[in-house]
């Protein structure tokens, strides 16, 4: 008579099964990110994931998603859409990556705008001499006033460190009030100088990973990323049909 084999002998052969699989996954992984990296050696390449294209992998670059075969030949640069499901995959794993780096900053470190107990808030990157963030500042004012809302301010400078620009940054940030030093520079008015240690390289370093390409540029709390001027009524709208993500 033929026995069947027990549960830990079939849990066993599956785990013998599956380890293959697993391993030539991890190798192609691997494979595509050395021909990438040797490709591109100044960018810092995360290990691929499979991707919802068979024989393509998911790779993540700060903040952007390309899509690579599974022998690290073709790179695909463009948005994977799911017709089913009507999703925008890859915005949403960048929303997800957004809401990752903008995690290495304390808001603290930040100019934060309105209450700690509102129910959404914005980061937004600026510049204390850029015209359009002058006026953007206004508008968030308004929209910080309603209580709904809070903004997280990561100020970033232009310049060598002996800029004025720069120096108007470190006189915000090393204020004792920070709001009222940043409405008096966003106003244009003068700051007495001010020295500490504020973490300028790693503002420096999330907008670089955000891939920030212009100043202002507003990211919401779900990770949806805003370039430009924008009004309070505008950001209004757009909160409204951009829910919050639940951690």
């Amino acid at each position: 008579m033929r026995l069947a084999p027990s549960p830990a002998v079939l849990i066993f052969l599956l785990f013998l099964t599956a380890l293959p699989t697993a391993q030539g996954a991890d190798r192609g992984a691997e494979r595509v990110r050395s021909a990438l990296q040797a490709r591109f050696p100044d960018a810092q390449i995360d290990m691929p994931h499979p991707s919802s294209i068979p024989g393509y992998y998911e790779v993540t670059v700060g903040s952007q998603v390309l899509y690579a075969s599974h022998n690290g030949r073709y790179l695909i640069v463009g948005d994977l859409i799911d017709l089913q499901q009507d999703a925008n995959l890859s915005e949403l794993k960048r929303m997800a990556l957004r809401r990752d780096i903008l995690d290495s900053i304390d808001p603290s470190q930040m100019v934060v705008m309105g209450p700690a107990g509102a129910g959404r808030h914005l980061t937004v990157f600026t510049n204390v001499d850029c015209q359009f963030c002058r006026n953007m500042h206004k508008e968030l004012k308004t929209l910080a006033a309603g209580g709904g809302v809070q903004v997280r301010y990561v100020l970033l400078p232009e310049g060598r460190a002996d800029s004025g620009t720069y120096a108007k940054t470190l006189s915000v940030l090393c204020a004792p009030n920070r709001l009222l030093a940043l409405d008096k520079a966003m106003a244009g008015g003068q700051l007495p100088r001010r020295q500490c240690a504020v973490p300028v390289s790693l503002f420096l370093n999330t907008a670089r990973k955000l891939n920030v390409r212009g100043l202002p540029t507003t990211v919401l709390d779900n990770g949806m990323m805003l370039s430009g001027f924008a009004s309070a009524p505008q950001l209004e709208r757009i909160l409204q049909v951009s829910p919050a993500v639940d951690e």
